[in-house]
């Protein structure tokens, strides 16, 4: 559902001059409306990229919708749905190379050069649930539930290779910067470690 501010005098119970209905809710503040997509979602994380939005669908993959355009409506369409094993929990993007963790069933490496046709180029189960990934300088950086941080080398998308293990008890979430990973452990708290690639 997607909520856009419209005019006082706007009503959410009627279509605009396309005929499209507008969800409500549960009554919407003046001057708002709500407009609705009607496809399966459980969504878990999402990235935006120019007029792209990549979401991580849980139990349906990845799914990839585009802004369609309409000056009055901020609404979407689904241009491509892409079924992976498990549940796309988190993703993350660098130029058109998309990685899903997927809990149990590791990580997923994705070419999204053309959006209407993701096409995937690998998948990785190191083991662990992977609970979270970041993608900065051709690496995929993940947090694992039993293995820590996990660092895999992109190059070759067909073929990751796993250059850097931090161990740690329970990571659940991850940032990187140019010098540091930040990563959250549910048993060891905040663990704070120099960027393996600097």
């Amino acid at each position: 559902i997607v909520v856009r501010k419209f005019s006082d005098t706007d009503r959410a119970d009627h279509p605009d001059q396309a005929g499209r209905w507008f969800y409500n809710g549960s009554n919407p503040p003046l001057g708002y409306r709500y407009s609705y997509n009607s496809f399966s979602n459980d969504g878990n994380d999402l990235v935006l990229k120019d007029d792209l939005m990549f979401l991580a669908n849980g139990r349906y993959g990845l799914t990839i919708l585009r802004f369609n355009g309409d000056p009055v409506l901020a609404d979407m369409d689904v241009i491509a749905q892409l079924p992976l094993p498990g549940d796309a929990l988190r993703l993350s993007l660098e130029d058109n190379l998309l990685a899903v963790a997927l809990g149990g069933n590791g990580f997923a490496v994705i070419d999204v050069a053309d959006p209407s046709r993701p096409y995937l180029r690998s998948m990785e189960a190191p083991g662990g649930t992977t609970l979270d990934v970041e993608v900065v300088d051709e690496h995929a950086f993940l947090a694992n539930s039993s293995k820590g941080l996990l660092v895999y080398h992109l190059g070759d998308p067909t073929r990751p290779r796993l250059r850097y293990q931090y161990a740690s008890r329970y990571a659940r979430r991850l940032r990187v910067t140019d010098q540091r990973v930040y990563l959250a452990d549910r048993d060891d708290g905040l663990l704070i470690l120099d960027n393996p690639l600097r």
